[in-house]
This record gives C-alpha cells, structure tokens and sequence, in this order.
C-alpha cells in the first residue's frame, strides 16, 4: 500500500466511472480487478473519495447483476455511505485540487439531500461541515477549532473549486452554559439557550448532524465589536417547512449531545449562524464558526462580488476516526452477499458448495471449507468431482479472473479436485 501523504495525480472521478461502466455493462469480474488494482497504490484519502463515487452511482436498480459483485467490494463500498474521516491536513495538501474537489463531493453528495445534490449540479456553492465531537468544557469552555468547513462548487465549463477552513467549530462552548455559570474553570459569558426541561437553566443548543439546511444570508457582530459581517443563518421557509427535530439540546448540562439529554430533540429557529469566531474563543453559543483570520476569505468563497446566490445548502455531517476502508467486519456487521461462484446450477451438490460462503483470509473463493469436507464426505467421491467440474465449468470464467492458487483438498480419496 502507497503512503498516504504521497501524492498521485490519478483523475479520481473517471477511475471511478470506468469501474461503474465496466459493471453495467455486466462484466462484474474486471470492475472488481480495476476496483482492487486502484486500491493497491493509491493514498488513503483517494481510496475513500474513490469507493464514494463508485457508490453514489452503483446499485442493485442499474447494476443488473450486483449481487454477483465480489463481496468484499460491495460491503466496502456500502460502508463508504457512513461517516467520513476527515482526512488531515497533510494529506488534503499532497492531493491536486481536482482530487480534493473529489474527497468533497463524495462526502457531500452521500451525506447530503437532494437540496444539496441539485445545487451542485446547478453550480452552486455548496458548504460541507465535517463534525469532530468535542466536550462543550473543551479548553476551558472557549472551545476547539478541530472542525472543517468547506465551500465547493463547480464553473460552468466544469472547473472544480473548494475552499478549506481548518481552523472551523460546529459545536458551542460551555462559556455560554448556564450549567456551569459557578464553575472557576469556565470564564463564562452571557448564558444561551432554551430551558427544556422547566428547571429554571437555559439548555444549550447544537445543529444536528447528518442534516442539510438552506442558509440564507444575514450579518453578524465581528469579533471585537468592530461592526457587522456577511454571516448565515436558516431561512424562515427551511425552518416553516423541513426544520423540525434538527437541533439537539444539552439536557443534563454533562457537555455532550446524546441520547442522556431527555426532551433534547427539537426544531430549529434562525439563531444558528455561521460566522466569525476569535483568535483565542470560538466564540459559539450553538453556531458554526470560522477563525477570524480565515473568516474574509469564507466570505469571498460563499460570496463573491457579483454573485446573484441568494440560498445555500449546508450540509453538516458526522464524522469518524476510522476510515471505512479500514473497518473490521464482526459477525454481526457482515453482509450476507453472494460470491460471482454462487449460480444456480441446477445441480443440488454444486449447489449447496457454492452457496456457503464465508469471508476467510485463508480462502480465495470465500468457501466455507468446513461445509465443502461435509459435502465431501456426504457424497460419492466421483459423482462429488463431476459434479462439482460441471459447476466450475459454468463459472469458469470467474474462476480464472480470480487466479485461485489454492488446492481444495477433501478427505474422500476420490473426491480431490484442484482448481485454478
């Protein structure tokens, strides 16, 4: 495997389209050859934007054989559509502009809705927020810049441009908590927030993640009191008609958004920003806010001079510290898939080999060897190896795309066969 901070100048997308189009036109075998050779020399960060794009477009509605795509791929691939790592900033900068627009688009098109997906085809600017889940007490309750915000979009003529702001929150700070308002570890500031619970303290307040909101645009003090800036905040017809359950409230006053918080679920009103914070505060009673030396540059890339973009979407998701590349299947999460060998042959013992498949490291094939000694030994040695000829005969072709080295060694004397 490459390092992952090496860089690569491959065209993610049209890798992408190529394995898509190989499989719809039914050769599912050398989609997953190209699928696997990608994977074996690209960084981390491509890999992932990668199996995105390849799974924003393949499906069991227009891939007419998905279900005899390889297996792994396909639980790979579905886990792609989960929570994104943020990729660091070490590796974002080794990536072309082009293959950074690719991590992005990936992550907004899945995690996104249909607001979010039109606007990018429209050529919108589109805003991505990647969560880091912090404690609100995070340095001494003026909060952690350990969020990432991106604006993207595309030109007319197909040219991709994003902007990153690393220095970005998502989350408010316990300076704003009325819960600690008597903690001397807390400068705290004016108290934010609604009394959920009738306890006589406000209850801070967050955006949920894995939503999209229509933003729309608004001011906002500058840090230091030194006027107003151009800020964001939901549109009244977004909150009227889609806003509902889209914040969650620090109930129990712990620092944590989670299922603890009683009553914590509830609609969103237009108090949720996405402006400047300072130097040495995020300054964020619930908004998203970036760093104020980035913050001008925020503004250029949501809202350039002479653009006539009066909405746009945000789509804020969670995020997680492992990449779904790297994720260790349990039972549990295991998919029940089909390997390109299971077929319906017709013939009852090909058929019961072939659709026991189990993944195993120790196995090309994915067979359950433990049911193959079973089969073995249930039947006929030679009846058991024409048998099983005539099923590897209808499948020969996935036989030789797969390389298998591997001899298939039952007890039965007349029952070994090899294959590959």
């Amino acid at each position: 495997m490459s390092d992952d901070n090496l860089r690569s100048n491959i065209n993610i997308q049209d890798s992408a389209d190529s394995v898509v189009q190989t499989a719809q036109q039914g050769n599912v075998i050398e989609a997953h050859r190209l699928w696997s050779e990608f994977h074996a020399t690209e960084p981390l960060a491509v890999r992932e934007a990668y199996d995105r794009l390849i799974a924003l477009q393949i499906n069991e509605a227009n891939i007419e054989n998905y279900q005899q795509l390889d297996p792994n791929m396909r639980t790979q691939l579905s886990f792609s559509k989960d929570s994104p790592r943020i990729p660091s900033e070490d590796e974002m900068s080794a990536l072309t502009n082009d293959q950074k627009f690719d991590v992005y688009n990936g992550i907004t098109r899945l995690r996104g809705n249909a607001s979010a997906v039109n606007a990018l085809d429209d050529n919108d600017r589109v805003i991505l927020g990647l969560r880091n889940e912090n404690q609100t007490t995070a340095n001494a309750g003026r909060g952690v810049y350990d969020d990432r915000i991106i604006v993207l979009w595309q030109d007319n003529d197909g040219a991709k441009h994003i902007e990153e702001f690393n220095r970005a929150t998502t989350e408010p700070t316990a300076q704003y908590d009325a819960h600690y308002r008597n903690d001397t570890s807390i400068k705290s500031r004016a108290p934010s927030g609604v009394d959920i619970n009738a306890d006589g303290t406000l209850d801070m307040g967050r955006l949920r993640d894995d939503n999209t909101i229509t933003m729309r645009a608004t001011t906002h003090a500058r840090p230091g009191g030194q006027g107003d800036n151009f800020s964001l905040r939901p549109t009244n017809e977004f909150i009227r008609d889609h806003g509902t359950g889209l914040v969650e409230r620090d109930v129990n006053g712990d620092g944590w958004f989670d299922s603890q918080d009683i009553g914590g679920i509830v609609d969103l009103n237009n108090t949720f920003k996405i402006h400047a914070g300072s130097r040495n505060s995020t300054d964020s009673a619930g908004c998203q806010t970036i760093h104020r030396d980035d913050y001008d540059r925020f503004i250029t890339a949501v809202n350039p001079e002479g653009s006539i973009q009066t909405e746009w979407q945000y789509v804020l998701s969670s995020t997680a510290e492992i990449s779904h590349v790297d994720r260790v299947l349990d039972n549990t999460e295991r998919e029940e898939v089909i390997s390109p060998l299971s077929l319906n042959t017709g013939n009852e013992t090909v058929d019961l080999l072939l659709a026991n498949l189990e993944n195993s490291k120790d196995n090309p094939f994915g067979f359950n060897l433990d049911v193959m000694m079973t089969v073995a030994e249930t039947k006929e040695g030679k009846e058991f190896t024409d048998n099983l000829n005539q099923g590897v005969e209808e499948v020969k072709i996935a036989e030789a795309s797969l390389k298998v080295e591997q001899n298939l060694q039952v007890k039965n004397k007349e029952s070994g066969i090899e294959i590959g």
